[in-house]
């Protein structure tokens, strides 16, 4: 009878164990599927091909060797900044530009000298030549470092700069700092943010990045403190186009 019993409890749970270890496999299933989808999605997100800028501030990345980038910046209704950058190799980059309306020129060269994973830091130089006969206006330069931390997804950029000749800033130090979220397929948000060591009044900003494989198109609201900026925000509007004169995966 002893033995009845125990062959009738196998008999009645062996169902229910069974049908229990299946339903756990089929949940976690269906749970390593939900991370390979999100992994993949997440993987298929664009790359940000001008990544090596904010929207006017330099970031530590560097565009690759072969890529051309056009881009032009609006700062309405004040200025325009129509600028191009060439990458010369994979860790040499050189920019031009001018100003309209005061059709000042300039040139920027920039060298990334790390690059990890999560890390990448540069150096570069912004050298503006003097306007032909124009006696209110000297050439200057400024020499700047910038680092970019994290990823294609969220980076944190930060940067320093010093003005080496007189008439600009007095000679005081400028930083910069910061960032990036993408929280869609071709879709950031943004923030980039200036200071001069030694001035009350900071340049803010946030705005978003629109962009795909070619074009970009940026949006920014700039927000300058004091009764010497009339307005409460600065509208600023970026559209950059991207060629690869060699096919080379960055």
């Amino acid at each position: 009878m002893k033995k009845f019993y125990i062959l009738l409890i196998v008999t009645i749970l062996t169902p229910v164990i069974l049908n229990a270890q299946d339903s756990i496999n089929i949940r976690s299933k269906d749970s390593l599927e939900s991370v390979d989808y999100f992994s993949r999605s997440i993987d298929e997100w664009l790359s940000d091909k001008s990544d090596n800028r904010m929207i006017l501030a330099p970031t530590g990345r560097t565009i690759k060797q072969g890529q051309l980038q056009i881009a032009s910046m609006v700062i309405i209704p004040y200025l325009a900044f129509p600028t191009a950058h060439v990458g010369i190799t994979d860790y040499i980059n050189v920019g031009f530009g001018f100003s309209v309306p005061f059709g000042l020129f300039y040139v920027a060269p920039k060298v990334r000298f790390l690059k990890t994973e999560y890390l990448s830091i540069s150096g570069g130089l912004l050298w503006c030549p003097a306007k032909d006969n124009s006696p209110d206006f000297n050439s200057f330069s400024i020499g700047y470092i910038a680092a970019s931390i994290g990823s294609q997804e969220a980076s944190l950029n930060i940067g320093a700069g010093y003005n080496f000749t007189r008439g600009l800033f007095d000679k005081k130090p400028v930083v910069q700092i910061g960032g990036d979220l993408q929280v869609a397929r071709g879709f950031k948000l943004i923030s980039e943010n200036w200071g001069i060591v030694g001035e009350s009044v900071p340049v803010l900003s946030a705005g978003i990045r629109i962009f795909n494989d070619f074009i970009n198109f940026d949006a920014l609201a700039v927000f300058v403190p004091g009764s010497d900026f009339p307005l409460a925000f600065y509208p600023l509007v970026s559209m950059g186009l991207n060629f690869d004169l060699i096919n080379k995966k960055k």
